[in-house]
This record gives structure tokens, C-alpha cells and sequence, in this order.
């Protein structure tokens, strides 16, 4: 559950920043991979709102002492759309989508310094995220452990592995 806190607020970030720039955001897909899993899935939201309400209720803010270690999800932002208003007369429906982690758009409503938002500053700090969530899925006793032991004890013997993404917690836990 940890990683899952991390890596949504980080989507919410900066959407909610893109948004501020750009207007309303809709049709937001997040692709969610399960640690221990290959394959991922894509889950769908209708607004930023609706992705607040699902981050609160799913991945609830903690302190570093209640974080539930497992299960492990790492939430990456694949696409979503924006409204651009032009008066009462004319708005235009713009999407940006993450290709390979690169965001882009044919839109020429959309700015390179909005997808900068995205491309500079998410993509970064989401590497740094997954990066965490892949050592700390890599130790073998973790694997095999994960249904038996709690985050107090891989902290304790996992230390170089978990540090990473509990700073990364204390750093995105809140938006």
C-alpha cells in the first residue's frame, strides 16, 4: 500500500497542476501493475475528483508507523483529457498520452511548457518511485515472505531496500 499512496498522489500532482494551467481534466487511465504480477490493468477516472476520492478511500494518508507494506501497486498515468474553453461559443476536447514515458499530444492547444509538467517533473519523480518499488520487489524473502511479514520487520532487516520508498512517502504523502 505504500508505493500506491506514492505513486497516485504523484499523478494527482500534477494533474491537478495541468489542470490549473490548462482546464478541466477528464477520462484520466492509469495503468496499475500488482507487485508479483507481470501483466498490468488500466483503470479509468471521470475527473480529477473522482481520482481524489479514490486515492483518500484506497491508499488513505498514514503515518510512517501505520504504513501497510503489502500489497505492493505502482499506479503510472497513461493519458487523459482537457477541455480548453474559448468563450461560450467553442471549447476543444485536447488528450495527451504517455508513449513510452513521453507525453505528447497533436493538439497545438497544448503548450510544451504544460507537457514539461509532465515530462519534466513527473517522469523523474515516477522513475524514482519505480526504481524503489523494483528493488524492494526484487529481494527474494520479501517475495516469498510478503503474506507472513509486517513493514515494521522488513524495515528492521530490509532497511537499504525500504528507506528509499518511505522517503519517497514523507515526500508525495500529501498533495
Amino acid at each position: 500500500m505504500i508505493t500506491d499512496r506514492i505513486s497516485l498522489n504523484l499523478i494527482y500532482i500534477h494533474l491537478d497542476q495541468f489542470q490549473s494551467n490548462k482546464g478541466p481534466i477528464n477520462n484520466i487511465q492509469i495503468s496499475v501493475k500488482l507487485k508479483l504480477e507481470s501483466n498490468t490493468k488500466t483503470i479509468h477516472f471521470s475527473s480529477l475528483e473522482n481520482l481524489n476520492e479514490f486515492i483518500n478511500k484506497f491508499a488513505p494518508l498514514t503515518g510512517v508507523g501505520n504504513i501497510a507494506c503489502f500489497p505492493l501497486r505502482l499506479f503510472e498515468l497513461k493519458s487523459f483529457n482537457t477541455v480548453i474553453d474559448y468563450g461560450e461559443s467553442s471549447s476543444n476536447k485536447n488528450t495527451v498520452i504517455n508513449n513510452e514515458r513521453t507525453f505528447t499530444t497533436t493538439s497545438r492547444n497544448i503548450d510544451t511548457a504544460n507537457l514539461d509538467i509532465l515530462n519534466k517533473v513527473y517522469v523523474p519523480a515516477f522513475l524514482q518511485v519505480m526504481d524503489a518499488f523494483n528493488n524492494l520487489t526484487r529481494t527474494e524473502y520479501i517475495l516469498d515472505q510478503n503474506n507472513y511479514i509486517n513493514c515494521n520487520y522488513i524495515q528492521i532487516y530490509f532497511e537499504g531496500q525500504l528507506s528509499k520508498v518511505i522517503e519517497l512517502y514523507k515526500k508525495y504523502k500529501n498533495r
